[in-house]
């Protein structure tokens, strides 16, 4: 039997571990500062791994037992920044760590139905696409628009006034916001010979339409459906005698001031409020007034290609544009541009054009949309991308195959991105926070809701890299939002987190890990057995824990475990110990030594992770020393 002797001693270094997770290369060629596997960690600057931030619960109390439907921040008028929540069909407000219910919205909207929060002006307005939109200014909460009368009034005549003739009567209501409605007729056709008319019982509007005044109109004598101001009328009036000359009627009643679509998707851009999403019409984009939102003439929308069969799926401002994604939900979609026209936004509709992206894919999930470096990121059903300017960004990837460019920032996560449940993922959402996109999807395909989050390290896209991923395994979060710096996520269950904090998933263990890619030495050395002899570890020492190290050669399934110490050494102000303990704080920066036990083969893999409470980690280098056997001749 031939013997194959050990020649000679040689080392390996592996100086970043940033490359990040990376699941579309099969197991011995992944790049080596990428890992195949890892959770609950992110990459810093330098190039280290380390334990990600926790999480903690914000509300004291749970809202109800239901999803956070909808998440935003509230700029009241006295400057006031505080979280705006939807949930199980009603609306909260913060209130130090507690939510408060809006008054009056109680039940206005279904449970486990998504909600879009948005913060125009004074106010914060609410839509799903399936009833009207509402608005709240921190007083009122009511009906978005000025919505037209309903019902009808009495009349009588009484003799010796001015009025002779056949009349008609017209009302409109006027809201908080002095945006005035339709007119609606409410007496038609009484005559009258040389007297008045009164009217009594006048359709007063519902508490939710936020009324303030009413106007009301007349035809003149014998003239039908041309209206003119008689006079205008409390909120609670319910009578009045009218002996107006027709000669005093000079102001016309308003015509088309419309109401608003029942919008699920809303973007405030250049003085106009664009929504989208009202079930009743999918393919529809409208919008308001400019200088007006609560206007919307009934010619104000465009219907964006019927004929391609999809709804429109998202909406955003970039640009000097409105971006329109249509999308079916099953990968097929398309994206569209409407360029407003001049400087202002303020031109007629006529100057507007509409432009068909170039971009192969669309959005699925309007929650899904965060800018980053000029880019607008969303996520597709088979990956996701960036816009900019009119199509979508490229940069270089890697396959077994060579360099390439690609459009798909989820490249190297491929893998588990055909894992995610595709039939939820209008429900993922996204946030750029900490030069990161966190992205919470539907992680396997029998999840019932956002089950992980994906983050994107988009600081590390250049012409030569595509970025870097990792994910985390908790919480599950519906919604994002960053207010004053701080990143908020609305859970399942009626509560709030406050994440990216503390040391620990809200009083649980973290438990991050990381796997190393597959490491064959030196390239001379691929196809070589090797004597693995020692672990070098560059970390540092955040307390007195062990970080554990596994370690497998070959894909052999067996793991073989060794320790290294993070504790600082030294002594702090009252725990010191004369004679037995080292002076000061400690080292914040080793370089440890693992000797590793049989560990024989072409090939060599480890995990680093900590298990206890408030336990962290930060791996910043690895070198590996190995002897080299001659190949069998």
């Amino acid at each position: 039997m031939a013997f194959t002797p050990i020649q000679y001693k040689v080392a390996i270094r592996l100086p970043t571990l940033d490359g990040g997770l990376n699941t579309k290369y099969t197991d011995v060629s992944t790049p080596l500062n990428c890992t195949p596997s890892c959770q609950d960690v992110l990459f810093d600057d330098y190039g280290a791994v380390r334990t990600t931030p926790g999480y903690e619960i914000f509300n004291t109390t749970a809202i109800a037992n239901a999803p956070i439907d909808g998440l935003n921040t509230f700029n009241d008028p006295s400057g006031d920044k505080v979280l705006i929540a939807a949930c199980n069909g009603s609306f909260y407000y913060q209130a130090g760590t507690t939510f408060t219910q809006i008054p009056n919205s109680t039940g206005i909207y279904t449970a486990n139905v998504d909600v879009k929060i948005l913060n125009v002006a004074s106010y914060v307005i609410f839509g799903d696409g399936y009833i009207p939109v509402y608005k709240w200014d921190n007083t009122y909460f009511e009906r978005f628009g000025s919505y037209p009368p309903q019902g009808l009034a009495s009349g009588v005549t009484t003799a010796s006034g001015p009025l002779n003739g056949t009349f008609s009567y017209a009302l409109t209501y006027i809201n908080r916001n002095n945006q005035e409605s339709d007119y609606s007729e409410i007496l038609t056709n009484i005559a009258v010979t040389n007297g008045y008319i009164s009217l009594s019982d006048i359709p007063l509007a519902p508490t939710s339409y936020g009324v303030s005044s009413m106007q009301l109109y007349r035809t003149t004598a014998n003239v039908s459906a041309v209206y003119w101001l008689v006079t205008a009328l409390s909120a609670a009036q319910t009578s009045v005698v009218d002996a107006n000359d027709d000669s005093t009627l000079i102001v016309p009643a308003p015509v088309d001031q419309g109401v608003p679509p029942q919008a699920k998707y809303m973007v405030y851009y250049r003085g106009r409020l664009w929504a989208a999403g009202d079930e009743r019409a999918p393919y529809r984009l409208y919008y308001s007034e400019a200088g007006s939102i609560e206007k919307w003439q009934t010619t104000n929308f465009l219907d964006i290609e019927i004929g391609d069969g999809y709804p429109i799926s998202a909406i955003e401002a970039f640009g000097n544009a409105i971006i329109i994604h249509k999308n079916d939900g099953k990968g097929n979609g398309t994206v569209y541009l409407l360029y407003i026209g001049d400087a202002t936004g303020y031109s007629a509709d006529t100057n507007w054009y509409i432009f068909k992206s170039p971009a192969a894919f669309s959005a699925v999930s309007d929650k899904s949309l965060s800018f980053f470096q000029n880019l607008l990121f969303y996520l597709g059903r088979f990956g996701c991308y960036a816009l900019s300017g009119q199509d979508l960004a490229r940069t270089s990837a890697d396959s077994d195959a060579g360099r390439f460019q690609t459009n798909n920032l989820a490249y190297d996560i491929d893998t588990d991105v055909k894992t995610w449940n595709s039939a939820l993922l209008p429900k993922a959402a996204s946030v750029m926070y900490d030069n990161k996109i966190w992205l919470a999807v539907p992680a396997t395909s029998s999840s019932s809701n956002n089950t992980k989050i994906y983050i994107y390290d988009f600081v590390r896209m250049s012409a030569d890299k595509l970025g870097m991923w990792t994910k985390l395994s908790a919480p599950a979060v519906n919604n994002f939002v960053v207010s004053d710096g701080i990143l908020y996520g609305g859970g399942y269950n009626g509560y709030v987190f406050k994440m990216a904090t503390g040391t620990s998933f809200d009083g649980a263990a973290i438990q991050p890990y990381y796997w190393t890619a597959a490491v064959s030495g030196n390239p001379e050395h691929r196809d070589n057995t090797k004597v693995f002899r020692i672990l070098y570890i560059t970390h540092e020492c955040p307390g007195s824990w062990l970080l554990y190290v596994d370690y497998e050669v070959d894909f052999n399934g067996v793991l073989t475990t060794g320790t290294v110490s993070l504790s600082p050494g030294g002594s702090l102000w009252g725990v010191m110990q004369w004679v037995n303990s080292t002076w000061g704080g400690g080292t914040t920066t080793k370089r440890s030594r693992l000797i590793l036990q049989n560990a024989v083969g072409k090939l060599i893999k480890f995990k680093f992770y900590v298990t206890g409470l408030n336990e962290t980690f930060r791996v910043k280098e690895l070198e590996i020393e190995y002897n080299v056997r001659t190949k069998r001749g």
